[in-house]
Order: C-alpha cells, then sequence, then structure tokens
C-alpha cells in the first residue's frame, strides 16, 4: 500500500487469521512475519510478506483461501493482499 502503517496493520491481519486458519485445520504448520519484504518499497508501494510453511500443499492452501477470505471482511483502504503459492524468491 502506499502508506507503511497502514500496510502493516494489514500484514499483521493476515497473519493473525493465518493463526487462526491453521488453528482450525488441526495441522502442524508454521507462520512467519508479518515482516517488511526484501525490496520493502516498490514502485512507490509499501510490501509485507507472510509465509506460511507446511507439509501439506492442499492444506496451506485452504489455510490460505481461509486467510484471503477473513481479511476480505475487513477494510484494507487502499494495500493489496496476494498470494504466491510455492513463491520461488521471497523478493
Amino acid at each position: 500500500g502506499k502508506d507503511s502503517r497502514s500496510t502493516a496493520k494489514v500484514a499483521e491481519r493476515v497473519a493473525e487469521a493465518a493463526k487462526v486458519a491453521l488453528g482450525e485445520a488441526g495441522m502442524w504448520g508454521r507462520i512467519l512475519g508479518p515482516a517488511p519484504a526484501a525490496l520493502s518499497r516498490l514502485k512507490g508501494k509499501y510490501r509485507w510478506q507472510v509465509l506460511l510453511m507446511g507439509n501439506s500443499h492442499s492444506v496451506l492452501n485452504r489455510i490460505a483461501r481461509c486467510t484471503l477470505q477473513a481479511v476480505e471482511k475487513q477494510s484494507t483502504r487502499g494495500v493489496t493482499v496476494s498470494v504466491d503459492v510455492d513463491p520461488g524468491m521471497l523478493l
């Protein structure tokens, strides 16, 4: 997002929603972050990341889907939330 503080707050909400979804799934997993992305500002927008780790792609996909649905119910005011499944690089 264009504002550093609001982008960080949305990233915190994403991480909290992911923790809830992981707990509901009852599966092993880890959530890293939120943390500023390696390129924390790109094209005038601040970037944060939350990393979901686990041993089941289907469970991780379900957790990501539930997380996005939970975050979409809240206001993100100019902050875009996206998912990169199996990222090659964390830039």
